[in-house]
């Protein structure tokens, strides 16, 4: 694994224990939780407040998690925040990890300069090029939620 990598890593993690996916059953938007902060262990549930789906899973009898992109590591479940964005897929685990996209393409366009391996820069160019494209990918996406939870 390259630096890179483990810097991305290290930036995903941040955002693992609160993750909104499609739901297996009805495909509304659900949430996969870590049941219990305290604890070393990795045990978490996906729920869906729409149809009632509930699922379990220990990630640390699983093995390393795989971080891929627009799924959630622990029930391999699509994310329900993803889209495509001018031809590429722009995805978050949750609110709070959209807002920092939002937050970085904004930064980036007023000309900030990021040290090649701090997180910002782990994160697409492309989002800087198709800035009005993403950002409205990205409003669109926010209000799925709110719509979805109203």
């Amino acid at each position: 694994m390259t630096n890179q990598q483990v810097i991305q890593q290290q930036f995903l993690d941040k955002f693992l224990d609160f993750i909104l996916v499609k739901c297996p059953n009805c495909e509304l938007c659900a949430r996969v939780v870590k049941l219990d902060k305290k604890l070393s262990g990795s045990t978490h549930s996906c729920t869906c407040p729409h149809c009632g789906y509930l699922d379990v899973t220990n990630a640390d009898s699983q093995g390393p998690l795989e971080l891929s992109e627009a799924v959630d590591p622990f029930f391999q479940l699509p994310l329900y925040l993803e889209t495509i964005c001018p031809e590429r897929r722009l995805w978050a685990y949750n609110l709070d990890h959209l807002q920092y996209i939002e937050s970085y393409i904004e930064v980036k366009t007023c000309g900030a300069c990021f040290d090649e391996l701090s997180v910002e820069h782990s994160l697409p160019d492309w989002v800087i090029h198709k800035q009005k494209e993403a950002l409205n990918e990205i409003q669109r996406l926010k209000d799925t939620v709110f719509c979805t939870f109203k």
